[in-house]
């Protein structure tokens, strides 16, 4: 044996959206390193094959630490998803290829002085699942001082041509909806599972609890903005988390809800719930109201020039949810009441004012920013005051949800594209003057701004809200899905896909199938959520950050031009909270005992 993998997504140059069985199955490509043709075993050594034989030696051994021990400290792995710089990021790639049984064979080699060109054939468990293993592949390693400094790896042509075959056989496109719709409890209880793998994943890797070893000993929880940012909390990550620990929790006590793996427990998951909103109570601003946006991970440290309606907005929407789970009624009450101290801020703020004929500001900095009033954080005010209309009765709270929503309709909808426009600003933000409406579109704002519209539906009854929410619903899908990888991309006209929002503008299909429960959503909301996990999902049960095409060779990882696509693997709370809200959602529809219709 002599070949070496690590992960990449192969539907890079296979067109088309594939099915979670074939995503999964063909996200590595392999990186040659030599061996003997024997497969013995050598000897640490500088010399290049000797390093490489170890190297190989040792992973075929399932001894990850001993491989990343005779990579440099800089080392550097170009792989067609991207390139990977030090220990930590490879360290995934090599986890997950001890799980997938590879194997490889050497056809024939080339050394010259430090570099070492290999090519053979490699089989993984995902390849034989699709009949094509055997794939040949090339691959150049560069080894100086006795330790491997890069690493490059590509199919051959022939290669990619067979796993493109094997993609044509299986793939389904999203043009093929519906599929059969609930799965029953099967994939009920392997999407909550999914949920519960990232939570595990975002509280080892991204949680900060003090001085303290575990929730329970903690004064307060936060969450990192992500490992590359580690010293920044955003107030809308950690409220977005506890958005969807709120939803992951009422999932797994639901009466006759699938179980969750043994490691999850229910009071460990009300002690993150309390604590992170004792940590985001120190991003208040107890003068005025409303969150601050940002802060160190202690919240010693708060950044408090600005207060924004979506973060606010959003905080809301996780503080209702936590009152729905709260375990007592003095629980649940000071979870309302915080949420009702949110909607004081929203309408008190002067956040909403005459300008553009209404609407909400995106921060109270108001015209000076180039945001202005956008779609997103109106859907979200929406959202919000709707749903804390249903939670108190009081009149306020339905009248601001639809006079927010009435705004959003008349100024940012785009009958022609039967999507929301991102927002309406100055034309000279500095000088408060002009008006533009921006003629960008986002896909999460499409996902928000469905959900308002269905819960504005229950408050005035206006049979006119599902159909414009229905036909957005196509239109995100039409719009915004990947053309070679799936997975929605943020912005209309680029192939970037952001984990965050594209798992959030899938919640709006979700809403859209508990309203009328056409099974077309259902499949949309699967398809999305299956192309996020082949593309981006870690083997630890985290998510990457995006993926995008390559266009420009100054973006990072696309320096070389050898690879059309990247994967940025910072691991973002955003991301991971998105994923397990869609996750859990997903469990929940499609389970024995889905939400009631119209909720």
């Amino acid at each position: 044996m002599s070949l070496v993998a690590v992960h990449w997504a192969a539907g890079d140059e296979l067109g088309g959206p594939l099915k979670k069985a074939l995503l999964a199955a063909v996200r590595v490509v392999v990186l040659l390193v030599v061996l003997t043709p024997t497969g013995a075993t050598a000897a640490q050594t500088e010399d290049p094959v000797g390093v490489v034989a170890a190297f190989e030696a040792a992973l075929d051994a399932g001894n990850v630490e001993a491989a990343l021990a005779l990579l440099a400290d800089d080392a550097v792995v170009t792989a067609q998803s991207g390139v990977y710089r030090a220990k930590g990021p490879i360290r995934g790639y090599l986890e997950g290829l001890v799980a997938q049984n590879y194997h490889a064979e050497v056809d024939s080699r080339d050394v010259a002085a430090d570099t070492v060109t290999t090519r053979g054939r490699a089989s993984l468990d995902d390849w034989r699942r699709l009949g094509v293993a055997p794939l040949e592949v090339v691959a150049e390693v560069v080894v100086r001082t006795g330790k491997i400094r890069t690493l490059s790896a590509a199919l051959t042509p022939a290669a990619a041509a067979r796993l493109q075959a094997a993609q044509a056989r299986v793939a389904a496109t999203p043009a093929q909806l519906p599929r059969v719709a609930p799965r029953a409890a099967t994939e009920a209880g392997g999407r909550l599972q999914g949920a519960t793998a990232t939570q595990a994943t975002t509280r080892a890797r991204l949680r900060v609890l003090g001085d303290a070893a575990s929730c329970a000993e903690a004064r307060f929880v936060s969450y990192r903005r992500s490992d590359a940012e580690p010293e920044i909390v955003d107030q809308w990550y950690v409220a977005a988390q506890l958005w969807a620990d709120a939803i992951l929790l009422s999932a797994a006590t639901a009466p006759g809800g699938p179980r969750l793996p043994s490691g999850w427990g229910e009071a460990e998951a009300r002690c993150h719930l309390d604590k992170a909103f004792i940590f985001l109570d120190r991003l208040w601003d107890d003068a005025t109201g409303g969150y601050y946006p940002r802060s160190n991970p202690a919240g010693t440290s708060v950044e408090r020039a600005l207060r924004h309606t979506d973060d606010n907005s959003l905080a809301g929407l996780a503080l209702l949810s936590a009152a729905e789970v709260a375990p007592d009624p003095a629980s649940r009450q000071r979870y309302l009441h915080a949420a009702q101290r949110e909607a004081e801020f929203l309408i008190g703020s002067g956040l909403w004012d005459g300008t553009f004929g209404g609407g909400f500001w995106w921060n109270t900095d108001k015209g000076a920013v180039p945001e202005g009033k956008p779609a997103q954080s109106n859907s979200l005010a929406a959202m919000f005051f709707a749903r804390l209309y249903d939670t108190t009765g009081v009149d306020t709270h339905r009248t601001w949800a639809l006079r927010t929503l009435l705004w959003l309709d008349t100024i940012l909808y785009d009958p022609t594209r039967q999507l929301y426009r991102w927002g309406v600003s100055h034309a000279d933000p500095a000088g408060r003057l002009g008006t533009v409406v921006h003629d960008r579109y986002f896909n999460y704002d499409q996902g928000i701004a469905i959900e308002a519209q269905l819960l504005a539906a229950k408050l005035d009854r206006d049979p006119n809200r599902l159909t414009r929410a229905r036909a957005v619903g196509r239109a995100l899908h039409a719009t915004f899905w990947g053309r070679e990888r799936g997975g929605y991309n943020l912005e209309l006209g680029i192939e970037q896909v952001y984990t965050a929002f594209a798992a959030w503008a899938s919640l709006g299909h979700l809403a859209l199938y508990n309203s009328d429960g056409d099974a077309r959503w259902l499949e949309m909301a699967r398809l999305n959520a299956d192309a996020l996990a082949a593309s981006l999902r870690e083997p630890d049960g985290g998510y990457a950050y995006r993926h995008y095409h390559c266009v420009d060779r100054g973006a990072p990882g696309c320096e070389s031009g050898l690879f059309p696509w990247v994967v940025d693997r910072a691991r973002d709370t955003a991301a991971q909270a998105l994923m397990q809200h869609l996750q859990t959602a997903l469990g929940q529809h499609v389970g024995p005992s889905p939400p009631s219709r119209g909720r």
